[in-house]
């Protein structure tokens, strides 16, 4: 998996453990990507979302790992493997994303750090941004994605 991925990955799973009320740190996100090593980002987001359906406790890797090889045993035959290289997110809307959970997480006694440093870019560029992650986040119909405070009233009203 590519940054962008580790990042899209270790945010899914901060997701799920906070469902479980569970807290994920450094540590623990370092661990969880180095258990799940190769399997794709796509699976692994599946089998985090499968298991909030099925797990009545906060999962451990191997509850994961153990939904994606159920899952390709399945499929195994039905349709070709992903090309791992392939991403339906353009490079300006992924940028736009890790600047942002950059900026959010900044300060967090979890996950300060652990994100990209694409926040550093210039002023311009995080108006552009900001912009960028409202849109997407309207498009996909997903306000939960931006708090109130960088909701932009004409994006959202």
């Amino acid at each position: 998996m590519d940054r962008v991925e580790v990042d899209d990955v270790v945010h899914a799973i901060t997701q799920v453990q906070e469902f479980y009320g569970k807290e994920l740190d450094k540590l623990g996100a370092k661990l969880w990507i180095r258990a799940l090593h190769g399997r794709t980002a796509e699976e692994i987001k599946r089998a985090l979302a499968d298991y909030t359906g099925i797990g009545k406790h906060a999962p451990k890797p191997v509850h994961i790992i153990e939904l994606i090889e159920k899952t390709r045993s399945e499929n195994r035959g039905k349709l070709p493997a992903p090309d791992p290289e392939v991403t339906h997110c353009p490079p300006d809307i992924a940028r736009a994303w890790m600047w942002f959970i950059n900026v959010k997480t900044r300060g967090s006694k979890n996950l300060d750090g652990m994100f990209s440093k694409s926040a550093e870019v210039d002023a311009k560029t995080q108006d552009r941004y900001l912009t960028l992650v409202n849109h997407e986040a309207r498009r996909h119909n997903r306000p939960d994605a931006i708090p109130d405070e960088y909701k932009l009233p004409e994006v959202w009203q």
